[in-house]
């Protein structure tokens, strides 16, 4: 009876300290996500000024990207997923460049620092950017 009772001791003591853990490692994750959302952000020509990269006017709001490295060669074009912007491509695109590719990545409506217009954000709307983009 006594080891059992120990045993349970034990268990509810190491779930006690994975469950701390887990917390603390949850709020660790969030915190520099919150800090950093810039999707909350209001986006206006002095939050421009501090924003790396170059903007470019399409015909939805400006876009935000970064494009180096020889354009002579092929063009690679990075796009980031539903909700990390451009940043996510830091280590790829630079690696890219080094290779000697032209590289080419910018932040989708409604992250990082490209504009976010009302519109149904869809499939066709960035394919859209993205060819507008191209084209500039």
């Amino acid at each position: 009876m006594k080891k059992r009772r120990r045993r349970n001791k034990v268990n509810l003591r190491k779930i006690i300290i994975f469950v701390t853990l887990s917390l603390v490692t949850i709020v660790i994750v969030s915190v520099p996500y919150l800090y950093y959302d810039m999707e909350h952000n209001e986006l206006n020509s002095s939050s421009r000024t501090i924003a790396p990269g170059e903007f470019v006017l399409l015909p939805d709001g400006y876009t935000h990207y970064q494009e180096s490295g020889n354009k002579d060669t092929t063009t690679v074009i990075l796009v980031h997923g539903f909700s990390v912007p451009y940043y996510i491509w830091d280590n790829t695109f630079k690696s890219l460049v080094d290779s000697g590719f032209h590289v080419i990545r910018y932040d989708l409506f409604g992250r990082g620092y490209s504009d976010r217009p009302e519109a149904e954000y869809s499939y066709d709307f960035f394919a859209d950017q993205l060819n507008h983009l191209i084209k500039e």
